[in-house]
């Protein structure tokens, strides 16, 4: 029951206005219910073909996840065919507003020659507007794109991991850590796996745990309803808390890992969803250390190109979770029959989630947006009072308030720090969300 309803106030603080191709389909889907998304363009971005082919003949091979920004409601991805001889990394992003995908510049640094493949290295810091991916599997740098200037910049080496040829590493960006973890996995053993954490502020890496029993290709995902990362590979699974304290976790009954399956997660309840190389579907509870098992899906169909050996039905299919709208996106790759799926796990539409986000673009406005120090709230509404609330966009509250009859309210937020956060109102019994971008 509390896992419930926490999912249904992340819900709340992170749905936003259904404007897009995207948002609309996924508003009107149920629990348990899949959908395809027509986007423009998915196989020039998600293919090899302008980068030398390959062996699967597209870039999402040996990879599970991407990454989802909530601001700009997009989705990037940094990866590269199965294939020795041409530089095939691709950077690709995906826009909800535009409904397209886009081949991005390449990026200066990709400059190896040979696979560069996504493995599950590619993260997010939404607060700030960067993403990050890690540079290849054969060297120790990671790499740092500010979406807002469009520029990379390199990250300092991890010199403290043990096996410099780590390809079977994974990274997430962890808000309460404020730091991106890179989850050293462990696929030739000649090395233990380890957890590292760099932040920004310091602009280092430090250890958080050596010596992990773990080989295979590893995974590292973030649950933005219970404030932990799970990391993981084979049947090894431990969680890790926002003060980095890192549990052990029962084993798993399936084999977690890029190749082996998808692990993600489910934005609204909090659930984990894992899919396995011959389909099966698997929920998975953090906080009871529990699996469930689900009815399958046929959208995990055998993906052409011969990867079928590799990566059984979850070969060439990356997962991330889409917080604005409550789902899980999963991009595939399957020849000319390249594709997008939508996955609702938990309810949550305008028509049945009570209390549903409202933004008409008449009930609230801020002024100006972005600000620097003081943003003027307007409600444009009736004259009954207002519930006013601000929280950061991992649901954590802000700023309360309070009530007010005021139709201009002011909002001075001190020194907390620039990044996006999500004004929430209710009125007359219903809720309406606005974002706010604060500028450092």
């Amino acid at each position: 029951m509390i896992s419930k309803l926490l999912g249904a106030i992340m819900f709340l603080v992170y749905v936003s206005s259904y404007g897009t191709s995207m948002g609309d389909l996924a508003a009107g889907m149920k629990a348990g219910e899949w959908k395809t998304v027509n986007t423009t363009n998915v196989l020039d971005a998600v293919g090899s073909a302008d980068v030398g082919g390959g062996a699967s003949g597209g870039i999402l091979c040996y990879a599970e996840g991407g990454a989802w920004d909530p601001v700009g409601e997009q989705f990037f991805f940094v990866g590269g065919d199965h294939n020795w001889s041409v530089i095939s990394t691709k950077f690709i992003r995906y826009s909800a507003g535009t409904n397209t995908w886009t081949v991005m510049t390449r990026p200066p640094w990709a400059t190896f020659l040979g696979a560069m493949h996504g493995y599950d290295c590619n993260a997010i810091d939404a607060a700030k507007g960067n993403y990050y991916c890690r540079r290849s599997y054969a060297d120790r740098m990671f790499e740092k794109y500010n979406i807002a200037s469009g520029s990379w910049t390199d990250l300092p080496a991890n010199n403290i991991y043990q096996y410099q040829y780590a390809s079977c590493g994974a990274i997430e960006y962890f808000p309460e850590l404020k730091g991106l973890l890179f989850f050293q996995g462990n696929d030739d053993g000649n090395s233990a796996a380890g957890i590292y954490l760099y932040k920004d502020s310091t602009n280092q890496w430090s250890k958080l745990a050596g010596g992990i029993p773990m080989n295979g290709y590893a995974f590292a995902a973030y649950n933005p309803v219970h404030h932990v990362m799970v990391c993981g590979g084979a049947n090894y699974l431990c969680k890790i808390s926002g003060t980095g304290q890192i549990t052990p976790l029962q084993p798993s009954p399936i084999s977690l890992g890029v190749n082996s399956s998808i692990f993600t997660v489910d934005p609204v309840s909090g659930d984990f969803l894992v899919f396995e190389r011959d389909g099966s579907f698997y929920v998975y509870d953090v906080i009871t250390d529990k699996w469930t098992k689900q009815p399958g899906s046929n959208f995990f169909n055998p993906v052409a190109g011969g990867g079928g050996a590799d990566g059984g039905l979850v070969w060439g299919v990356v997962a991330t979770p889409v917080s604005n709208y409550g789902v899980v996106m999963f991009a595939k790759f399957n020849g000319t029959s390249s594709c997008v799926y939508l996955y609702k796990h938990s309810g949550g539409t305008k028509a049945d989630l009570p209390g549903a986000m409202i933004n008409n673009g008449k009930a609230l406005e801020i002024s100006p947006n972005p600000f620097l120090s003081t943003a003027v709230i307007s409600l444009r509404s009736s004259k009954a009072p207002a519930r006013l609330a601000v929280y950061d966009i991992s649901g954590k509250l802000v700023c309360n308030l309070g009530e007010t009859k005021s139709q201009a309210v002011k909002w001075t937020p001190g020194n907390i720090p620039g990044g996006l956060y999500i004004l929430r109102a209710e009125i007359d019994g219903r809720s309406f969300q606005e974002k706010l971008l604060l500028q450092r």
